[in-house]
């Protein structure tokens, strides 16, 4: 899946080579109910909406020395605080550069009380809020296809699943 061209990234002005970010030291795992998110579920959001949000980096005072998201080691004077899982989607969709949000001269304690801070501060939306999200998108994805005179049956299908079983089913508007 390659992304719409049209679409843009949340910008800061600041972009980052991919291959250049330090991956060090992350707190939650690599596992494959992470891929299989990134894969299924971000990956086809970033390609369809572009970036909403940012990774963090940590712009150190020295490049140290450490491995990037492809497990080269390399030298480098970013380090990744937050965005891993969005990291791992750009590689996926074989962009090479990142929009990105910078905090300088963190300690390593720092880093560690900011990557968790920004990963268990987050809310479940409420199931109400999910499902008139989920009208919404209805509503103006058959809008749309309509005046393109496109079909929109495929994601209908993938909402009626969603309704029986909303464990099992994601959506890739």
């Amino acid at each position: 899946m390659s992304p719409d061209s049209s679409k843009t990234h949340s910008s800061t002005g600041l972009l980052a080579n991919i291959a250049d970010i330090l991956v060090i030291d992350r707190l939650r795992p690599d596992d494959d109910t992470e891929r299989s998110y990134i894969e299924t579920e971000l990956v086809p959001s970033i390609a369809d909406q572009g970036l909403i949000v940012p990774i963090i980096l940590n712009k150190l005072d020295q490049p140290t020395t450490g491995p990037n998201i492809f497990g080269d080691t390399i030298t480098s004077d970013l380090r990744l605080i937050e965005g891993w899982s969005r990291l791992v989607a750009f590689t996926y969709l074989k962009l090479t550069e990142i929009p990105y949000a910078e905090r300088a001269s963190l300690s390593n304690g720092e880093l560690h009380m900011l990557e968790i801070e920004s990963n268990i501060r987050r809310r479940n939306m409420p199931w109400q809020s999910k499902v008139l999200g989920i009208y919404k998108v209805h509503k103006e994805k058959t809008s749309r296809a309509k005046e393109a005179r496109e079909r929109w049956e495929v994601w209908c299908e993938a909402l009626r699943k969603w309704l029986v079983n909303p464990y099992k089913v994601t959506f890739h508007g």
